[in-house]
C-alpha cells in the first residue's frame, strides 16, 4: 500500500466518525438546535464521498465508462487517444495520470467519479 493510500483511509474513518459524533449528540439532544439540516448535508457529503472513492477503486479504468457519461469534455486535457501506463500495464482511454493515492489510472471512464472524489 502506498502512504497516501493509508492516509486516506485514516481521513475516510475520520469523516465518519466525525457524522457519528454528529448523530450521537443530535441523538441526546431529541434533535433540537437545528441538528436536522447539518445531519442531511453531512449524510449527502459523506454518501457522496464512499460512492465516488468505491467507483475509482472498483472500476477498470481501460474499459469504456458503464454510465454513458462524456468525460471528454471534463479531461483537462480532452485527450481521446489511449495511452499506457506503465503502473498499471494498461491502454486507458484519455488517460489524465496514475494516482498514487487511490491506486489506479484516472482517464475517461473514472475521471467524473474521481473529480467527485476531490471536490
Amino acid at each position: 500500500f502506498h502512504k497516501l493510500q493509508i492516509l486516506s483511509w485514516a481521513v475516510h474513518i475520520f469523516v465518519v466518525g466525525g457524522f457519528v459524533g454528529i448523530l450521537f449528540t443530535a441523538l441526546v439532544n431529541d434533535f433540537q438546535d437545528g441538528y436536522v439540516p447539518v445531519l442531511i448535508i453531512y449524510f449527502l457529503s459523506l454518501t457522496v464521498l464512499i460512492l465516488s472513492y468505491a467507483y475509482c477503486l472498483l472500476s477498470d479504468p481501460a474499459k469504456p465508462s458503464p454510465i454513458g457519461l462524456d468525460c471528454k469534455a471534463i479531461v483537462k486535457n480532452n485527450r481521446a487517444d489511449e495511452r499506457y501506463c506503465r503502473v498499471c500495464k494498461k491502454k486507458i482511454p484519455g488517460l489524465d495520470h496514475h494516482c498514487e493515492w487511490l491506486g489506479t489510472c484516472i482517464g475517461e471512464s473514472n475521471y467524473f467519479a474521481f473529480f467527485s472524489l476531490i471536490s
